[in-house]
């Protein structure tokens, strides 16, 4: 026994002196080889310790092996379902594996050629290698891999190898790697590891660690050699436990790389293409050679991949989870058109996808993800690699948080950006490649649900966005390039709170687009390049072209909706403005940049709309307000301007806005809609054109003061077929040229409708206000009164150096409507209507031409013009201004008028209409002050300084070539007046006994009465202010204003001075005892046009007028008091007929006047007329003979009375209690400081004294060139002519004063007289002022008689 003993320890001694010669023997061709020092500890023949290899110079710096450990064990893997491979193992243990690799060092690396073996000589090393790897088995314990900036430790790892197919055709290895928990740290190292640091890592730590982690990796693999390929892997399966990644900032540092300086010749540019298709050919025969290695059959499976970001800097962390993923592949081959190719079917699953995750709640969640694709590799590297992706999404959900955007916001506005200035580089087009795709590719998207959720910075859910039936296709197939078409089904974005009321009232079923904020049915989108034809020479260019068509869309408004929206834009903007620091922008100038597009991006935008609806919906308040209600007067030279804000018994001076509802209706509601049909738009980015077309639009405004009933509906706006079209201008001088087109445009005012919108203004005013006040604070206030005065210090020095700035070009704008109405309710029973049937322009800058303009109130046509042209003309500056600064234009205005129509309708009051517009204005005024006083009560800031406008306004000037003016008569009365002359016996006898009834009763009631005197003096001054009384106007439905107003009339007459010259061509003018009903009539419609009336139609009835205490002033006081100045007519040539029967229908009788040329001269108290070539012709003797049956020949007419100059001169002067009948300032204020209660009587004329001075003179030429009316001592002279009655110019042949007279003249002057002062009977019996009364019918008809 003893000597067995010693026999076996022998043995031992043997087996480990072998093993330390071998090792050794190793250690030195080790270092002889591969420089590296070796050292270890025998730890049995079977068992090294310590080892450690040294490696002088390689990527590897160290080996060190804790223990190595060779046992023999039986294989027990499984390689099918019944069969077990139990081949004897070869098994190494290695424990304490570290592995220390060595910082790289930059140099050039030299490439080593590639020697190519053959297939033969692989198959034969393949099958040794076979042979031989399948009695190995590795298992590592405590394996670490130390780099300079990350660590890789693996507690265990474990590398099974056996072998299939003995029979030696098929060889196939099966490779089994498992692997425990996995974790790698990435960072800077701050202590340096040494190699006696324990397994765990803890003698190296990391700044700013980056750290991955995985419970578990299993690999399994099948090996196999094909002997056209090579090795080859069959089934390729890998499963993994649970990863966790842990992420910081500095994985987000990128590398700075030195910039290259670009080379751009055409020949540079030629290369990189043929490069380029070059890189792609080869990138194709890479890919089908590496095709081969891809597995058979591969499956990767992970149930969960954690990944967190944790900025240390800014303190953020953010989590991301992944669950259930799952890869699977197959490889096949397939022959298609393109000839045979390698079929990969590749599908990937994700169960569920958390991004941005805190707290238990992500930014985006997707329950489910399966991708679907099928890539074809051709064998032949001639056709490209087809690729088919299909990928649905399950339920997504994107909650859009703030408060975690707004970190991920701070580190975006952080990072600080130097600013470089550079030369403009000319933009290089890119040639388009003509050669083949290396790879073409579809993909299609499907994501049946998307639910997008936003939140506030309080993190309280705000918008609430639903998406459902999303598709996107997407492919490479066209040469075009890559080509997008996205389609979107309904869309339903709520707010969140009505969407959960929505929920709690039908939580089982909901409707999608009940209380949504905005719908749209469905939404096309398609982005990619296509062929357009162009206007250049080239018929057709590739441009990229995004095209977007909606298809239903709707928009819902309210008061709470606009609320949330404009507080969130302003909190965001707030938050966006807080981040980027001062919000300060320094604004650099960038000389010589090129206004031509640079080719890059979309280059045609074309959107298209069938069907929009906006409403909005609201309430407007009807509660009873008092405003302040001042008056402001002028006193002249006595006061000049004054407000009077005080009553006469010294209360303020008030309006009462009052509700004609009862006090339970103080709201109303009322909504607001735009409808929009077909709408386009077309941006031409190269073109820089912007085409917008619009089939029809219209607006309508319904008001509901009850719940469920709508009172009224009204159509404010309605505009058909309209295009708009905005291009940059071609020739030179011009900016842009813009284009206006529509085929009918209907716009309708209402003044409950424009009360709503100013109190909806005013809302969002003080929202807004209020918002960034809460917003900015003081601080900001405060800025931004610095920067405002910094803007106008900056303003103010741009003005000053504007001086050298280039001539800004002009932009053009064209319009082209064939057909406006604009109708208005004006007043209380005013309807305003504007017609015009043709609107056209080529600039609407110079001028506009209209046809068919009518302008009717209440359904009477007033005005109309069948072409009327509207242009403005810069005027020549004569004033020598200071030539550094720019001269403001002038412009004149001209109107030109083809044929101008004005009508006085048939009782038409005028001055009603305009009293009740006047009285709609001032109430609107005080309705909206007392809506500002409610709502918007802050005062506004001192705005900047007005800048001086570059144009001012000159004059207008009118040029009508035809002007018809008429008055509409009675119905009746038109009959009575084509039935004259049967009527004229009936008419005079009753003209007759009317006559002796008024005699009688002007007897009876005949009773002396007693003249009032005044012994006051009427000074010269202002106009004084009125007595006031109350009214009450009703504007629109549901209000009306109690106001002070003048208790004699809404405004006092306008005063008019007038220095005007009219010039005629000829005039004609008849008159005749006749006329006097035409007359009447003409004063009948003047009275009702002037009179003040009730036109109300919410509160009818008659007018309430104070009781007159004297009688109004006569027609011919009036226009002494109201109009004054120089009025001139001159005519060429003028012809006057004057009837000399009462027959308005006689033809033969009549007194006539022609004269060349005549000149009518009107100032206060003198009318002045002066002829050329005056001559009078009587029908005396054509009467004569006419009564008497006999027939004249030709040659006996003649000139009664024919002068060279004829001149009338009329003075007139009145009588009046104030001494000064030309004193005009009638409304004096009195010493007294109140009104008198007769104020006309002192201007009242009593008498009245005419002073006629005729002068017939003959014609003499001077070529003196005085005034016409002008006087020198005893002589006259007229239009250049100088008469003096004692002396007569020489050598000068004077045409005499011609007076042809006869008996039958003087009996015809004799009658002629009698006729016109004392007409012999009244033609009709109402003509002194009782008119019958008829309804108004449309007949409109001149004042003219007809036979």
């Amino acid at each position: 026994m003893y000597y067995a003993m010693t026999d076996h320890q022998n043995g031992a001694c043997i087996l480990v002196s072998v093993a330390r010669f071998a090792s050794r023997l190793l250690a030195w061709i080790l270092s002889r080889t591969v420089g590296a020092s070796v050292g270890f500890r025998v730890g049995g023949w079977k068992c090294l310790r310590d080892v450690v290899v040294k490696f002088k110079k390689g990527s590897v710096e160290s080996i060190s092996v804790g223990e190595l450990r060779l046992g023999i064990r039986q294989s027990l893997v499984k390689l099918g379902v019944d069969f077990i491979s139990r081949d004897p193992k070869l098994q190494v243990l290695i424990c304490d594996f570290e592995v220390v690799m060595r910082s790289s060092s930059k140099g050039t690396h030299k490439t080593k050629t590639r020697k190519v073996r053959t297939r033969t000589s692989s198959q034969g090393k393949w099958t040794m290698l076979a042979n031989i790897a399948r009695f190995l088995s590795v298992s590592i314990t405590n394996l670490v891999l130390k780099m300079p900036k990350a660590m890789v430790e693996v507690k265990g790892l474990r590398l099974d190898i056996t072998k299939d197919g003995g029979n030696g055709s098929k060889l196939n290895l099966f490779v089994k790697l498992h692997i425990l928990p996995i974790a790698i740290r990435m960072g800077e190292p701050c202590v340096s590891c040494d190699q006696s640091s324990n397994s765990d890592g803890g003698g190296c730590i990391f700044t700013g660690e980056t750290s991955f982690g995985c419970e578990e990796f299993s690999l399994s693999c099948e090996f196999g050699l094909d002997r056209e390929v090579g090795v080859i892997i069959h089934n390729l399966d890998i499963a993994c436990g649970e990863v966790i990644v842990n992420l910081n900032e500095k994985v987000l540092l990128k590398r700075k790389t030195s910039d290259a300086s670009s080379l751009t010749d055409k020949a540079v540019v030629n290369s990189a293409v043929v490069k380029d298709s070059q890189r792609k050919q080869s990138a194709i025969v890479a890919i089908i050679k590496y095709t081969s290695m891809i597995p058979q059959k591969v499956s990767f499976t992970l149930p969960k991949l954690d990944v967190k970001f944790v900025h240390q800097e800014h303190d953020l962390v953010f989590e991301n989870n992944i669950m259930g993923i799952q890869l699977k592949s197959i490889k096949s081959r397939c022959t298609e058109d393109m000839g045979e190719s390698t079929r990969l079917d590749v599908q990937m699953d994700f169960s569920e996808i958390h991004l941005l995750r805190e707290a238990g709640t992500s930014v985006l969640e997707i329950m489910k993800v399966v991708v679907i694709s099928f890539v074809y590799v051709p064998i032949e590297p001639t056709p490209p690699i087809k690729a088919e992706i299909d990928v649905k999404l399950g339920g997504t959900k994107c909650k859009i948080m703030m408060s975690r955007l707004k970190p991920l916001l701070q580190l975006h506005y952080s990072k600080k950006k130097k600013m470089v200035l550079r030369e403009e580089i000319s933009t290089r087009v890119k040639p388009q490649s003509t050669a083949s795709k290396a790879i073409t590719w579809t993909c299609t998207v499907s994501v049946p649900e998307m639910t997008f959720v936003l939140y506030g910075i309080n993190g309280l859910p705000l918008y609430h966005l639903c998406l459902q039936s999303s598709h996107v296709f997407t492919n490479n197939v066209s040469s075009m390039g890559t080509a997008v078409h996205l389609e979107l089904g309904e869309l339903n974005f709520h707010k969140a709170d009505e969407y959960q009321e929505g929920l709690k009232k039908s939580p089982f079923v909901v409707e999608s687009n009940s209380g949504a904020l905005v719908h749209i049915v469905r939404v096309s989108l398609d982005w990619g390049k296509k062929n357009l034809e162009s206007s250049e020479e080239d018929s057709a260019r590739c441009k990229l072209v995004l095209s977007i068509d909606v298809i239903g869309m709707g928009v819902y408004f309210n008061f709470k909706r606009i609320q949330s929206l404009i507080v969130t834009a302003i909190s965001v903007q707030s938050l966006l403005k807080s981040l980027s620091g001062s919000g300060k922008k320094t604004s650099q100038s960038q000389g010589g940049r090129s206004s031509k597009p640079s080719g890059k991006g979309n280059q045609f935008l074309k959107f298209n709309l069938e069907q929009c609806s906006l409403s909005f919906c609201d309430e407007t308040s009807l509660d009873n307000a008092v405003v302040a209600d001042p008056k402001r007067v002028n006193y002249g030279s006595q006061g000049g301007r004054v407000v009077i804000s005080v009553s006469d018994d010294g209360t303020p001076r008030t309006a009462s806005v009052i509700a004609t509802v009862s006090d339970d209706c103080k709201k109303l509601k009322y909504s607001l809609s735009l409808d929009i049909y077909h709408f386009t738009l077309c941006v031409n980015k190269e073109n820089q054109s912007t085409e917008v077309e619009l089939e029809r639009a219209m607006s309508i405004y319904q008001e509901h003061l009850e719940e469920h009933r709508a009172d009224a509906k009204v159509t404010l706006f309605d505009m058909q077929n309209t295009k708009f079209v905005r291009r940059s201008g071609g020739r030179k001088g011009i900016a842009i040229c813009s284009l206006f087109s529509a085929t009918e445009i209907t716009v309708r005012w209402e003044p409950d409708a424009h009360l709503s919108l100013i109190e909806l203004v005013l809302q969002l005013k003080l929202l807004v206000h209020n918002q960034k006040v809460q917003e900015q604070g003081n601080e900001s206030m405060e800025e931004a009164s610095s920067m405002r005065d910094t803007e106008q210090k900056k303003s103010a020095s741009l003005e000053s150096g504007n001086v050298d700035r280039p001539k800004k070009k002009e932009n053009i704008f064209a319009v082209d409507v064939e057909m406006l109405n604009i109708s208005a309710r004006a007043g209380d029973g005013v309807d305003a209507m504007v017609q015009v049937q043709s609107i056209f322009s080529e600039n609407a800058r110079i001028g506009v031409l209209l046809e068919g303009l009518i302008l009717s109130f209440n359904g009477a046509r007033v005005f109309k013009s069948g072409r009327m042209q509207i242009s403005r003309i810069p005027r020549a500056s004569s004033s020598l201004s200071d030539a550094k600064l720019p001269a403001a234009i002038t412009w004149d205005w001209v109107i030109q008028g083809l044929d101008v129509h004005i009508s006085m309708p048939y009782r038409l009051e005028l001055r009603a209409i305009d009293d009740s517009v006047e009285d709609m204005l001032r109430a609107l005024k005080l309705v909206t002050a007392a809506k500002t006083q409610l709502i918007f009560p802050m005062k506004k800031e001192n705005s900047k300084p007005k800048k001086s406008s570059s144009t001012k306004f000159g004059c207008v000037r009118f040029c009508i070539s035809k002007l018809i003016a008429d008055i509409e008569e009675e119905p009746m009365q038109g009959w009575l007046d084509e039935h004259y002359r049967l009527m004229k016996n009936e008419a005079g006898e009753l003209a007759v006994r009317l006559k002796f009834l008024d005699e009688f009763i002007s007897e009876v009631n005949n009773c002396p009465k007693t003249a009032e005197t005044n012994d006051c003096t009427i000074e010269r001054k202002a106009t004084c202010f009125q007595p006031q009384i109350y009214q009450d106007v009703y504007i629109g439905r549901w209000r009306k204003v109690r106001l002070l107003r003048s208790a004699s009339g809404t405004t006092p007459p306008t005063k008019s001075y007038f220095d005007l010259p009219i010039y005629f061509q000829n005039g004609e003018v008849s008159f005749g005892v006749g006329y006097e009903p035409s007359f009447a009539d003409v004063s009948y419609a003047f009275t009702v046009a002037l009179r003040r009336a009730n036109l109300s139609v919410r509160n009818p009835g008659p007018l309430v007028q104070p009781p007159k205490k004297e009688r109004s002033l006569p027609w011919w006081d009036d226009m002494r008091n109201y109009i004054h100045g120089n009025i001139t007519l001159v005519f060429s040539e003028t012809r006057w007929h004057i009837l000399g029967t009462s027959d308005p229908y006689e033809s033969l009788d009549k007194l006539q006047i022609t004269s060349d040329s005549m000149e009518i001269q009107q100032s206060d108290g003198r009318i002045y007329i002066s002829a050329k070539h005056f001559k009078f012709f009587l029908s005396s003797l054509e009467s004569l003979a006419n009564n008497c049956g006999v027939k004249l020949p030709s040659d006996v007419y003649g000139t009664f009375l024919e002068a060279p100059v004829f001149i009338l001169e009329v003075t007139m002067d009145w009588d009046c209690d104030s001494g000064t009948p030309l004193n005009h300032y009638l409304f004096a204020l009195p010493s007294e400081g109140k009104p008198r209660e007769k104020v006309f009587d002192p201007f009242r004329s009593t008498s009245l004294s005419l002073q006629w001075n005729f002068s017939l003179r003959p014609f003499i030429p001077s070529c003196e060139n005085q005034s016409s009316s002008s006087s020198m001592g005893g002589s006259t002279v007229v239009d250049g002519s100088v008469y003096n009655p004692t002396h007569k110019p020489e050598n000068v042949s004077i045409d005499p004063t011609t007076l042809n007279v006869g008996a039958h003249d003087f009996a015809w002057l004799r009658k002629f007289c009698y006729l016109n002062y004392l007409p012999p009977h009244k033609l009709r019996f109402f003509s002194d002022g009782l008119v019958l009364e008829f309804p108004e019918f449309p007949d409109q008809a001149i004042c003219h008689w007809t036979e």
